[in-house]
């Protein structure tokens, strides 16, 4: 008999992905910094911080902060509960979940390393990666998968997994150290340098071996190498943040992806990011492609190519 469990979201994949390890050995997803060091270090790296990127990073918090208590007070009103310090919700394993279980508990300690705080609550997210992928892989799209925006590697590494299992390579394109100023204009022009905590040598770690990987360090578009220009993409990931780098890797991967093809756009909706915002929608404006928005924690929106 099949049973329903209910868990927290930010519990429930981690609790059926969890199993006992050898005395002394640690997982990926427990190798990270703890609460309390993670706390510490943050801000370690905000005092290292110019005056001027301070000043942002404490605006982008406080409009954080804002969103929260108005998720909190508008869903107040209906008990989704239960009812806590931070916005979310209970939720129920998909049916489909048992299907792929097995490809689920090695790669979800690689989701949540060095990243527990936010995508431990993100199960929604992982799901839904793991089973677009596998259903584009079923339909047999041509083309190899892309990923602009790796930082810890986190998604790159359930991307790995399918590309080996399926034949496919799998380009990171990333400066690797953070944003880079350059991009630092129009939409963007008050955000400050972010996510530095990560390096070639980190993401490796988080993917494990992986023959089928290829890293392109450097500024995107200027990194682009001539072996990624003459490929063709059947899934493309970008999590890049801004306006210009999004601009760019749509320009860039969408006329080399099949009809078919799959745009997995990170932070669509989440309205943390306006600038990667601003560049999806002058994109689908330009293409008359149509996105299709996950409910996951930062807002992903999907395209699959239509032409």
């Amino acid at each position: 008999m099949l049973r329903v469990q209910w868990h927290l979201t930010a519990l429930s994949i981690g609790h059926l992905c969890r199993k006992p390890l050898p005395a002394g050995q640690r997982s990926p997803g427990t190798s990270g910094v703890n609460s309390v060091h993670f706390i510490v270090d943050k801000f370690r790296r905000f005092q290292a911080k110019s005056f001027e990127e301070k000043t942002a990073s404490l605006q982008w918090h406080v409009r954080a902060f804002v969103r929260r208590q108005v998720v909190r007070v508008l869903f107040g009103l209906v008990s989704w509960g239960p009812r806590g310090p931070a916005p979310f919700y209970v939720a129920v394993y998909p049916s489909s979940l048992p299907s792929f279980a097995k490809k689920a508990k090695p790669l979800y300690p690689r989701w949540i390393r060095g990243n527990k705080l936010n995508n431990n609550g993100d199960g929604s997210r992982f799901i839904a990666l793991a089973l677009n992928v596998r259903h584009l892989m079923s339909e047999n799209i041509p083309g190899d998968f892309a990923e602009l925006g790796v930082w810890k590697g986190n998604s790159a590494a359930l991307l790995a997994d399918f590309a080996a299992e399926h034949g496919r390579k799998l380009y990171l394109f990333d400066t690797f150290e953070g944003f880079d100023a350059r991009d630092f204009t129009g939409y963007d022009a008050k955000t400050s340098k972010c996510f530095e905590d990560t390096s070639i040598d980190y993401v490796r770690e988080t993917i494990g071996p992986a023959d089928s990987v290829t890293f392109v360090k450097g500024f995107f578009p200027e990194s682009i190498t001539p072996e990624a220009a003459q490929s063709r993409f059947a899934l493309v990931h970008l999590d890049c943040d801004l306006y210009a780098p999004m601009k760019a890797a749509l320009e860039f991967f969408y006329p080399l992806m099949p009809k078919g093809g799959m745009l997995i756009l990170h932070d669509y909706s989440s309205g943390s990011w306006p600038g990667a915002t601003q560049a999806i929608n002058e994109f689908t404006r330009a293409t008359g492609e149509h996105l299709v928005l996950w409910p996951d924690k930062s807002g992903t929106a999907v395209v699959r190519k239509s032409q």
